[in-house]
């Protein structure tokens, strides 16, 4: 329950990063003071997506949503794509009480962005700065986030068994971590270079891990994002993608995407086959026979409309007493063999999650 709430928390956040009130909106784009486009909005003059609202502190996001005042819909402001070396030191809040300086600062527009997930300050590497909320939505989300690839210097010299933890999983204080893909880069005396790739992330997720298996962090950088890799940028400066850079993006997601579908198809199929005891089932070299299916002991069709249809390449047996069209999963009863969920997330070091996207200060703990 911990681990969902601060799932929920997390998406609220995002969605008030990646959103503004409309009264702000409308003035913005020059339509009247905030105080004029607030009486706009409540005598009912303003639509958002072909809705009228008249509820003041409504937020929208105006790269994706249509905004019309009387009928006459606002322009939408261009989408801007920035990736940034985020120097030690930079905080990834757009707001900062203290005045620290802050990655927004980084990217030359008027226009109003936001960092997709976070990094801590004490963390540096590469992160995606947008206007862009449907698509940060996209990468930050749970179910769908993109590999984060991240170099670790940390102190000692991990051996293979430490290694292997971090990629089975440890526990932290919202369950059990781990990392997609560790490697050594190098050894040097008294300390080891690592690459680690996460596909979730929690707040300084890769800290807290290597923590636990006895292993201090001495520096952390991000250096991809998915298709996106940081090179030779500079700390402190910033890339504008083009349309080629956020189509890698989305493939990238849209992978993830069909991943995680085909995840939750094998689920079910599991759930279903495994909720029922009406067929017996042996296996006989290569194929498998399915005996004892008739009307009275076969599944129901709740079961088989459970999304158990055979994805392309599966065996099938139907079995000649089945009703017309049932279908009966064949030779291949691991469900589960080559095939790989996904786990979202973002964190930054811990942000969202990853270790990546590590909390802003206001995360540390």
């Amino acid at each position: 329950m911990a681990a969902e709430q601060t799932d929920a928390d997390d998406s609220a956040a995002e969605a008030e990063v990646t959103t503004e009130r409309l009264q702000k909106v409308l003035a913005a784009a020059g339509i009247a003071s905030r105080r004029e486009c607030e009486e706009l909005i409540v005598s009912g003059r303003v639509e958002v997506d072909r809705q009228t609202v008249v509820k003041l502190g409504t937020r929208v996001d105006p790269v994706n949503q249509e905004v019309r005042v009387d009928g006459v819909a606002l322009p939408r402001p261009q989408r801007l794509y920035y990736i940034v070396h985020k120097p030690v030191g930079v905080v990834t809040t757009n707001y900062d009480p203290s005045g620290r300086a802050r990655v927004i600062d980084l990217v030359p527009t008027d226009q109003r962005v936001f960092p997709v997930g976070r990094l801590d300050r004490t963390s540096e590497g590469l992160i995606l700065v947008t206007n862009d909320g449907a698509l940060a939505n996209l990468l930050t989300h749970p179910r769908f986030g993109v590999e984060k690839t991240y170099w670790a210097l940390v102190d000692g010299h991990p051996d293979n068994h430490t290694l292997d933890k971090l990629r089975e999983g440890v526990h932290i204080a919202e369950g059990k971590a781990k990392a997609s893909a560790v490697h050594v880069k190098r050894r040097n005396p008294g300390t080891t270079e690592l690459v680690i790739v996460l596909d979730e992330g929690r707040n300084r997720q890769i800290r807290r891990m290597l923590a636990r298996v006895g292993h201090k962090v001495l520096r952390l950088k991000r250096i991809a994002v998915g298709p996106l890799v940081l090179g030779d940028l500079p700390a402190g400066a910033c890339r504008r993608l083009g349309p080629q850079d956020v189509e890698l993006l989305m493939e990238a997601i849209r992978a993830k995407r069909k991943q995680a579908a085909k995840a939750r198809r094998l689920a079910k199929r599991a759930k279903a086959w495994d909720a029922t005891e009406t067929y017996a089932v042996s296996d006989v070299g290569d194929e498998t026979d399915v005996a004892d299916l008739t009307d009275e002991n076969a599944m129901s069709e709740d079961s088989w409309d459970m999304g158990m249809e055979a994805d392309d390449g599966d065996d099938v047996l139907i079995a000649d007493d089945a009703p017309l069209g049932r279908k009966m999963p064949g030779a291949v009863l691991d469900w589960n063999e080559g095939d790989e969920g996904d786990e979202g997330g973002e964190g930054d070091e811990g942000g969202q999650g990853d270790e990546g996207d590590e909390g802003d200060e206001d995360f540390e703990g």
